[in-house]
């Protein structure tokens, strides 16, 4: 009974309050309970959340953590799956390892991938392989380009010289008298010029077939043309094939390895293996870390270690041609792309650390990129001074730009050597320009 009284005595006095107090005091009442509700509910978080972190009774159980990382774990292997999937249907192996230069363990499978491509079809030509210097032209002949049988004893009164190098040397898309090892025999007295370059070489296989083959001529001097893609070449196990090279042991100290070489059979083999065995996407993985990497710590200590085998080598042909008075001059030889691209970072970069070397060293050398520029127009340069191949690339230099190179590789020697014969001879043809 007095509950009752109680409840109507309290609808007698809402009732009495105007009806827009009603609303203002409903309004009021609301809002303290928000406020009041708000940090019950955070205080609630809070105690929930403590007690799921440090209650040992809400701990995850091991079966809940292990099916957690069981399908972490499986959806990493269906991604890779799905993208080693994706670069074995669009990718050639050979792309994972573009730019990876300063890599000489990885560099080497961009030209294995290369060269197992080339031989899927065909058998590989035995008559150009050499098991001391991988492959070589002419290897039941004197292994010389042009004019066949020269004497091992040169003439009394003359004077010889011995062309190393690669294509470059060789004098790839002239013919031979084009060349300018040719070129500077056309255009010196009682002079012989023995072309000895070979296609493919680098820096190291070059003074090898130097020191296997050419010393026997006993020349006065020796010219070796570095295009800037040997120094590179001069860094790994494999390029056009196997080959043999300079590298560094535990201590240091650089150890000549891979030779004999081993046969093209035995190669193909080990490279398709190897091809048929390897995961891309982690390849793909790997090799973008090494580049991110040389990104952040730089180029030098990796171009340091490629500039010390370079170094091995040329301290050695330095040796073998101090101990019988033969002359060595340098000739280094850029590519068409330098005369018109500015952005060459790579190419400048070699250029620049062989020079470094060149100099470290006391080598005479010829800088045709320097000698060139400095009488023609970079216009001309690339225009006249390199041959267009009918795909529309740039190829190797032209007779007008071997016939430059002559004349440069002439001041130079002339500067060096004061046996060298007099400029052009009475009785020769001058080269054409």
């Amino acid at each position: 009974m007095r509950a009752a009284l109680f409840h109507h005595r309290i609808a007698e006095l809402h009732s009495a309050i105007p009806e827009g107090e009603r609303e203002k005091k409903a309004l009021k009442q609301h809002t303290v309970s928000v406020k009041v509700a708000r940090p019950m509910s955070l205080h609630r978080l809070r105690s929930l959340t403590r007690r799921s972190l440090f209650d040992p009774m809400n701990q995850r159980s091991p079966a809940s953590w292990l099916r957690t990382v069981a399908t972490f774990l499986l959806f990493v292997l269906i991604t890779l799956g799905l993208l080693e999937g994706a670069l074995r249907l669009t990718v050639d192996r050979g792309t994972l390892y573009r730019g990876l230069s300063l890599y000489p363990e990885l560099n080497r499978k961009k030209f294995e991938s290369e060269f197992s491509k080339q031989y899927a079809d065909k058998p590989f030509n035995m008559e150009t392989y050499d098991p001391h210097l991988g492959w070589d032209f002419d290897i039941r002949g004197d292994r010389i380009r042009g004019k066949e049988n020269y004497p091992l004893k040169k003439p009394a009164s003359g004077y010889r010289i011995v062309a190393i190098g690669d294509s470059f040397a060789y004098g790839t898309d002239v013919d031979t008298a084009e060349s300018f090892p040719s070129h500077l025999e056309q255009i010196l007295c009682n002079t012989e010029v023995l072309n000895m370059g070979v296609p493919g070489y680098g820096i190291d296989q070059a003074v090898f077939k130097y020191l296997a083959h050419g010393k026997a001529y006993a020349p006065d001097a020796v010219i070796l043309g570095i295009f800037l893609d040997d120094y590179e070449r001069a860094s790994v196990s494999f390029h056009a094939f196997s080959k043999p090279w300079i590298r560094p042991d535990e201590a240091g100290n650089y150890r000549l390895a891979n030779r004999p070489v081993p046969l093209p059979q035995t190669e193909l083999e080990r490279i398709r293996s190897e091809e048929a065995h390897e995961l891309y996407s982690l390849a793909l993985l790997r090799n973008l870390w090494m580049r991110f990497n040389t990104l952040i710590q730089g180029e030098k200590s990796a171009l340091d270690r490629i500039d010390g085998a370079v170094v091995h080598i040329l301290k050695a042909l330095q040796s073998e041609l101090r101990d019988t008075g033969t002359q060595l001059l340098i000739v280094q030889i850029p590519g068409a792309n330098m005369f018109t691209r500015p952005e060459t970072p790579w190419e400048r970069t070699v250029s620049k650390h062989l020079i470094k070397i060149y100099r470290a060293l006391g080598i005479p050398y010829v800088d045709l990129y320097s000698a060139f520029r400095a009488q023609h127009a970079p216009e001309e340069i690339f225009g006249k001074f390199y041959v267009r191949l009918a795909n529309g690339t740039t190829g190797h230099l032209s007779a007008a730009g071997n016939a430059e190179t002559a004349k440069q590789i002439i001041e130079a020697l002339r500067s060096i050597d004061a046996r060298l014969p007099p400029h052009i001879c009475p009785a020769q043809a001058k080269p054409p320009t």
